[in-house]
C-alpha cells in the first residue's frame, strides 16, 4: 500500500467523503431487463465495491421516454425501479464504496424502435448520414425535461444512491445544445456560448434545489470533442467556468472526451495502439484551471502505477480506471495486501465495448467472470470436489486459461508446448504496430502458473508414451488452428501473420487480401505501412475489419488512411501472375494493381488434423481454442476458463 500512496488516500467529493481516490466511471452494461435494473447489475457492482474502488458510477441512467434504447438499458423515472436502484445502492454500500447514478438523455441519438418515440434535440438536425431527423425541442419540452431530471434524482436519493452525475458530453443532448455543430437555435438556447449553456445550467440547479445537503450533484464533461468546428479545450474551460458561477453547488467535474460521431467516439475507448493515458492533459487542464471544485479524469488508465503517477504529477483529485476495473475487480484490495503481481491487466482490447456495440452483455477477454458474477465469482473458484492430475496439450491463450483456472481449483496441472515459448499467435500479434499490450495477456497467466506452481514444458512434442507416464485423468487439447490461404492463384502468397512479425520479408508494394475482417489483417496492414511499404487491402465484404468493435475499427481504418493505405471493398481477386493483381471490386470491368511485390492472406485458420487422436485416446479429453474451432480472443478465453472451472 505504501506505494501507492496517493491512491489510497481519502478525498472529499462535496458531501461525501471517499475511501481512496479510484473510481469506476458511468459504462454501459446492457444488463437491463424491461428498461430495468437486474440482480446482474447488483452482482457486477458488488465485486467492484468488494474488490476496494472508492467509487462507482452507474452507467448512463435513461431520464426520460424519448431517450430510452435497447430494453437492456435503465431508466430512472418509473417508481417501481427504485427498489431495484436500492439494491445496488445497499449492495455496493455494504463494502464501504459509494455509489453514484448519471443522469442523460441522449437527445438525437436516439432512434427507438421500442416505443416509437421520436429523438429529441435543440435542432432538427441529423445525428449521422444514417441517422433520423429528431424533433427540435419547444420551450415546454424543456420545461418537462427538467422535471424529469429531478424526478431522477429525487428517485435516486430515495433509493440511498449517494449522489447523481448530469452528463454534459459525448454528444449527448446537454452536448448537443452546447456544440454549434448540433444547436442552430436563435432563442435564448442558442447563439452565444452563455445561451448553449442555459440547459445544462438549469438542469443542474433544478436538481440541486431539490435534493438534500447530503447528496452528491456533479457533470461529466467532454474536453475535447476531436471534430472539426467542435468545442476544445478552451470553449469547454469556459463552460465549466459558465457552469461553475452559475450553480450554487457543483460538486465535481468528471472530464472525458469525444462524441458520438466517427472517429471521434473511438478516442473516447481508446484502444492499446494509443498508449498509456493518452488524454490525461484535458482533466489536467482542468484541474489547473480549476483548484476549488474536484477533478475527475480518466481514459486509458490501466494500472494503479499508472494512477499513483498521474495523482503525483496533476491536481487532478480522483482517477477513473473503469475497463481496468472490468478486467480485475480486485484491484484495490491486491494493491493493499502487496499483491500486484495478481492484478489482471486490462490491455484495452475492447472486446467489451465490442460486446455492447452487438446488443449483448458486458463480458471481457481479460477477465470472463465480468457479467457472471453470481455463477462465476471471481474471487472464489471454488474448490475441485476430486484432485485430479490435467495435461493441457498447447499453450495459447485458451490452454493457459484453462491451466490457470484448473489449478486455481487444486488440480495438478502440466502444461506442454511444442514452440520453444508459450502464448501462441499472441506472440506473433503482439510484434504488430501497437499491438504489444498483448504480452500482457501471456506475462500474466506465466506468472500466475509459476505463482501456483504449474509444470510447464516447452518445445515438447507429445507422443503416446509421455502421455502414458504421465497417465493424467483429463487431458485438454489446445493446439490452435493451422494457417490457410483459402485461395489458390498462379504465384505464391504470405501469410499476413508472418508479415507481423517480419515486415521485412515483403516487397514495397504490397496487396493484402482480408478473408477474416480481424485484427491480423488490420495489424498487419498497419505495421506494413509504417514500415513504409506501399499497402492495398482488398476486401471481399461491404465494409473493413467486420469483427473488429466499431470504436477500434473506425480510428484503424483513420491512421491506415493517413498512412495511405488503399482500401477496395466487394473485392474478388482473378489473378496473381507475381507481377499484377487483377481483381474485381462489383463493378462490369476488371481493376489492376499493377508492379505488385507480395500478395498475404489473412484467414481464420482451419484446426488441425488432429494428430494427438491416437496419443489421448482412452483418455478423458476437452478440445478448446482454435483447436476446436477458429474463433476470436474472447470467445477463446472464455472457453479455456469455462473448461478449467468444469474439470
Amino acid at each position: 500500500m505504501a506505494d501507492f500512496e496517493r491512491c489510497f488516500q481519502q478525498v472529499r467529493l462535496g458531501p461525501l467523503d471517499l475511501k481512496n481516490r479510484i473510481f469506476v466511471s458511468a459504462h454501459t452494461t446492457n444488463f437491463g431487463h424491461d428498461f430495468m435494473p437486474t440482480q446482474r447489475h447488483v452482482d457486477f457492482h458488488r465485486a467492484r465495491a468488494k474488490g476496494g474502488v472508492g467509487l462507482i458510477i452507474t452507467e448512463g441512467i435513461r431520464v426520460h421516454p424519448t431517450s430510452i434504447g435497447r430494453p437492456n438499458c435503465i431508466v430512472g423515472y418509473k417508481e417501481e425501479s427504485e427498489d431495484a436502484f436500492r439494491a445496488i445502492a445497499e449492495a455496493v454500500h455494504e463494502h464501504g464504496t459509494r455509489i453514484m447514478g448519471q443522469l442523460v438523455h441522449t437527445g438525437r441519438h436516439n432512434d427507438n424502435l421500442v416505443t416509437g418515440s421520436v429523438a429529441w434535440a435543440p435542432s432538427a438536425t441529423r445525428w449521422n448520414a444514417l441517422g433520423r431527423v429528431p424533433h427540435a425541442m419547444e420551450k415546454r419540452d424543456i420545461a418537462e425535461l427538467t422535471d424529469y431530471y429531478v424526478r431522477c434524482a429525487l428517485l435516486l436519493e430515495r433509493a440511498g444512491f449517494d449522489g447523481i452525475e448530469v452528463h454534459f458530453g459525448h454528444g449527448h443532448l446537454v452536448h448537443q445544445f452546447l456544440s454549434l455543430n448540433s444547436n442552430e437555435r436563435t432563442d435564448e438556447y442558442g447563439g452565444s456560448l452563455e445561451n448553449r449553456t442555459r440547459l445544462g445550467i438549469e438542469l443542474v440547479t433544478a436538481v440541486e434545489e431539490a435534493v438534500g445537503p447530503g447528496f452528491a450533484v456533479g457533470i461529466r464533461i467532454s474536453a475535447d470533442d476531436f471534430v472539426p468546428g467542435g468545442m476544445g479545450l478552451d470553449a469547454t474551460l469556459d463552460m465549466v467556468e459558465i457552469t461553475r458561477r452559475a450553480v450554487p453547488r457543483l460538486d465535481f467535474i468528471n472530464v472525458s472526451h469525444a462524441e458520438y460521431t466517427s472517429p471521434s467516439i473511438g478516442y473516447h475507448v481508446a484502444d492499446m495502439n494509443y498508449g498509456d493515458a493518452p488524454f490525461v492533459h484535458l482533466p489536467t487542464a482542468v484541474a489547473e484551471r480549476f483548484p476549488d471544485v474536484p477533478v475527475m479524469g480518466l481514459g486509458r488508465m490501466t494500472s494503479i502505477d499508472i494512477a499513483e503517477r498521474v495523482l503525483a504529477e496533476t491536481k487532478i483529485s480522483m482517477i477513473g480506471m473503469t475497463r481496468a476495473h472490468i478486467a480485475d475487480p480486485q484491484i484495490m484490495r491486491k494493491a493493499q495486501e502487496g499483491r500486484v503481481d495478481e492484478i489482471r491487466p486490462c490491455v484495452s482490447c475492447n472486446y467489451c465495448i465490442g460486446e455492447l456495440n452487438r446488443g449483448l452483455a458486458l463480458s471481457c477477454m481479460m477477465n470472463p467472470t465480468s457479467g457472471r458474477e453470481k455463477s462465476w465469482p471471481d474471487d472464489d473458484y471454488g474448490t475441485a470436489a476430486v484432485r485430479r492430475k490435467v495435461l493441457v496439450i498447447g499453450a495459447g491463450p485458451a490452454g493457459l486459461e484453462a491451466a490457470r483456472v484448473a489449478a486455481t481449483r487444486g488440480h495438478d496441472v502440466h502444461v506442454w508446448e511444442q514452440d520453444s515459448d508459450i502464448g501462441g499467435a499472441l506472440r506473433v500479434g503482439a510484434r504488430g504496430t501497437g499491438r504489444s499490450d498483448l504480452r500482457k495477456l501471456v506475462d500474466y497467466e506465466r506468472r500466475q502458473l509459476d505463482r501456483i506452481g504449474v509444470q510447464i514444458r516447452t518445445g515438447v512434442t507429445a507422443d503416446r508414451a509421455m502421455v502414458e507416464s504421465l497417465a493424467p485423468d483429463h487431458i485438454v487439447i489446445a493446439t490452435g488452428a493451422a494457417p490457410t490461404t483459402e485461395i489458390s492463384l498462379d504465384a505464391p502468397v504470405l501469410d499476413a501473420a508472418h508479415l507481423i512479425g517480419r515486415p521485412a520479408d515483403a516487397g514495397q508494394r504490397v496487396v493484402l487480401l482480408d478473408f477474416e475482417g480481424a485484427w491480423r489483417a488490420a495489424s498487419a496492414a498497419e505495421t506494413l505501412a509504417t514500415a513504409g511499404h506501399d499497402v492495398s487491402v482488398l476486401s471481399p465484404g461491404a465494409g473493413l475489419f467486420w469483427e473488429i468493435n466499431s470504436y477500434s475499427q473506425m480510428l484503424i481504418v483513420d491512421r491506415l488512411k493517413k498512412a495511405g493505405v488503399k482500401f477496395y471493398t466487394l473485392a474478388r481477386i482473378l489473378e496473381w501472375n507475381g507481377t499484377d493483381v487483377r481483381f474485381t471490386d462489383g463493378s462490369d470491368e476488371d481493376r489492376w494493381i499493377r508492379s505488385v511485390d507480395t500478395v498475404c492472406v489473412s484467414s481464420p485458420g482451419l484446426p488441425r488434423d488432429n494428430p494427438l487422436a491416437a496419443i489421448t485416446e482412452g483418455y478423458a479429453t476437452s478440445v478448446i481454442g482454435d483447436a476446436l474451432a477458429p474463433r476470436d480472443l474472447l470467445q477463446v478465453m472464455y472457453q479455456g476458463h469455462e473448461i478449467g472451472r468444469r474439470i
